[in-house]
Formats: structure tokens, C-alpha cells, sequence
């Protein structure tokens, strides 16, 4: 007898070269052969995922990754994401498929969805509502249609609750995210010492400039501290001007890095910070943890989740708050061994193993 076929589409790998939301589903697709009881499904053309490529899952090498041109991000998500489109509604049309799991935002599927195929959807956070962005729109109609919802945190299930009342009503599984750094860290060439650690996207919600001005303050009193970040884009010009306002232009550096290479920056930062205002889970915070790294999170709800004691906290709004905070673990070793030793055991508790199975769980509630 055939198995029931869940398809999972390849919109995330599209969008993203690397990220948290194509890391959840590259490890589903990398394990998909260890649930027994359905064929789980994906298909993709070209992309320039690197998870995607390193699970050997793209048909097409991606020959344009070092070539840049005009709109080349737009053209090539317009150009492949239209032919992605058509092949999965061609699937989903075929009455063949039982379980439809979208990895990201989309309506595309809507006309060839069959009322019979459950549709599984991932909320990873609500930052789209909160800022009235467009995909606002595009959510809350997968959240209507959808027979089995996932959420990254309880605190994305409280938001979730608050903006959509009536998913209070559907079937809704909390199901946590882990990292993925590697057992083996990389040295980084002419990376500088002792230094502040900040990861990913800088823009809007992540607060970086709370962290920027702090970190001025902070360089009168430990005038040999620097501070690195690693991904998101190059420094901007808006980001240069305030660096060079605040006098800091030799001292605030950004790489792009490897994930043995980030590793390596966890291993040897002096303090990890994340001061965003809005998260729906945040994986950096594990990946600190898990490397020893003393960290400061703003007190936000999501963090207390994730790290419980294994971090300060400080009031994103006030810079002061931060500085005192940076101080203290810059100043006071027992501090610092204090939260390096709850840091390993807290970042235990949370594995794609545990992921994996929660989420299988879900698709064997739905067959």
C-alpha cells in the first residue's frame, strides 16, 4: 500500500541564503526518511540556500551565488519562485497529498489546495503585525485555513492568541528551536581581542544602536574593548556615521563568518549581546550558551523562556541599564563563571532531536 505523501514547498529556500526559518525545515527534510508512516515530499530547482546545498536538495548548482547585477535577488525569486509555484500546485492539485507544510508566508497554494490535504502551518513570530507589514494579511489566512499550527515559543502562542483570537480554538503545538554551530570551532584571520559579540541583522526590532551607544559609554571605562558582529550586511552608512559620532570608527568591526568561525567568535567574546525588542525565538541566544559565552539578553518575555537564569537581562530602552549590566560581567569573574557553567546546562535542554519529534508528532496526528 503507498504511503500518504506530506509535501513540504521550497518558498524559504527561495527567499533565504541562510537564516533560522530554512534552518528548521532543512533539518525536517534531512531527517524526513525517519518518519516511517508517510513519504515526506520536496522539490527544488535552484537555490542559493546554503543548507540546501549542503544537504545535496537543489537540482540546479547555484552558478549565479558570486555573480551580482541589478535586482538579481528580486529576478531570481520572481523567475524560480513562479516555476516553484506552478510544480506545487500542480502536486497539491493531484488530490495525492495529504499533508501540505509551507516553510514560509505565502497564498500562492490557496486555489490548489484541496479541502481534504491538512495544512500545517509554522508561526515563528508576529513581528509583521506589530509592524502592520503586509504579510500580516497573508498569515492570518494560513492561520484560518490551518489544521495544525506550530509556534517557535509559548511567547509567540500568547502574541499569536492576542492578535487572532480565534486560534484559540485550533490545534496549536509549542515546539522549540536549537542551533546548529558545529563540535569544531574555526580560528578567525585578524580577528581582534577582547571584544563585545552581537549576531545577525541589525535593523528596526534588533536595537542595535541601544547597543552602539552603550558600548561609546562603556569605551571611556575600558578603553581596550571592541565590539564584533557577525552577519547580517556590511556596516551602514546611517551605522558609520554614528560609529564615527561616537568616536568608535577603530574599534567596531563586522565579519561574515562560517559556522565554525562563529563559533570561534562565541568561544572568545568577553560578552554576547542581544538587545532586540522583538523575537520569536532567537537561536543566537542558544548558540552563546551552548558556547559558554556570559550573555545579556533584553528582558523580554521570549528570552526569559529561552535562557531562564542563564543570562542577565536589561530594559531594552535604557542604555545605562546595559552599560551597568556589561560592567558587571567585564568586572566580576565570579559573575562570569556563574553564568558561563548555567549557560551549558540551560542550552541542554533544547535539540532538534526534541524538534524533530514534536513535529512528526503533529504529522501523525494528521494522518
Amino acid at each position: 500500500m503507498k504511503k500518504p505523501q506530506i509535501l513540504i514547498d521550497d518558498e524559504i529556500f527561495i527567499r533565504q541564503r541562510f537564516g533560522g526559518v530554512s534552518r528548521i525545515f532543512i533539518e525536517i527534510l534531512n531527517a524526513r526518511n525517519l518518519f516511517a508512516n508517510a513519504d515526506i515530499t520536496f522539490q527544488n530547482l535552484y537555490s542559493e540556500n546554503e543548507y540546501l546545498q549542503e544537504a545535496g536538495l537543489s537540482k540546479l548548482k547555484p552558478y549565479l551565488k558570486n555573480h551580482q547585477f541589478p535586482l538579481k535577488g528580486k529576478t531570481i525569486r520572481f523567475l524560480i519562485g513562479n516555476l516553484s509555484h506552478f510544480v506545487t500546485n500542480q502536486k497539491l492539485k493531484s488530490g495525492n497529498i495529504s499533508i501540505f507544510h509551507p516553510s514560509f508566508y505565502s497564498n500562492y497554494f490557496f486555489s490548489a489546495l484541496p479541502k481534504a490535504t491538512k495544512l500545517v502551518f509554522t508561526l515563528h513570530d508576529l513581528t509583521h503585525e506589530k509592524s502592520n507589514d503586509f504579510l500580516a494579511h497573508i498569515k492570518k489566512q494560513n492561520l484560518e485555513r490551518a489544521d495544525h499550527i506550530i509556534v517557535v515559543s509559548g511567547q509567540t502562542k500568547k502574541e499569536m492568541e492576542e492578535y487572532y483570537p480565534f486560534t484559540k480554538n485550533k490545534q496549536v503545538s509549542i515546539i522549540h528551536l536549537a542551533q546548529n554551530l558545529p563540535e569544531q570551532s574555526i580560528p578567525i584571520k585578524n580577528l581582534t581581542n577582547n571584544y563585545l559579540l552581537f549576531v545577525g541583522e541589525r535593523s528596526h526590532y534588533k536595537n542595535f544602536n541601544t547597543l552602539l551607544n552603550a558600548f561609546g559609554s562603556l569605551s571611556e571605562d575600558f578603553p581596550e574593548l571592541n565590539l564584533v558582529c557577525c552577519g547580517g550586511q556590511a556596516l551602514s552608512n546611517q551605522e558609520n556615521q554614528i560609529i564615527s559620532r561616537l568616536n568608535l570608527t577603530q574599534k567596531v568591526f563586522h565579519y561574515k563568518l562560517t559556522d565554525a568561525e562563529l563559533k570561534y567568535a562565541y568561544q572568545n567574546a568577553q560578552v554576547f549581546v542581544y538587545p532586540s525588542f522583538n523575537e520569536g525565538f532567537g537561536i543566537p541566544t542558544l548558540e552563546a550558551m551552548s558556547c559558554s559565552t556570559p550573555t545579556i539578553l533584553s528582558d523580554i518575555p521570549v528570552f526569559r523562556e529561552v535562557a531562564a537564569d542563564a543570562a542577565l537581562y536589561f530594559n531594552p530602552n535604557d542604555e545605562e541599564d546595559l552599560v551597568s549590566k556589561i560592567k558587571l560581567i567585564l568586572t566580576n569573574a565570579l559573575v562570569q563563571t556563574e553564568l558561563r557553567s548555567k549557560a551549558v546546562r540551560r542550552s541542554t535542554d533544547f535539540s532538534w532531536e526534541n524538534h524533530l519529534r514534536k513535529t512528526f508528532k503533529v504529522y501523525q496526528s494528521l494522518l
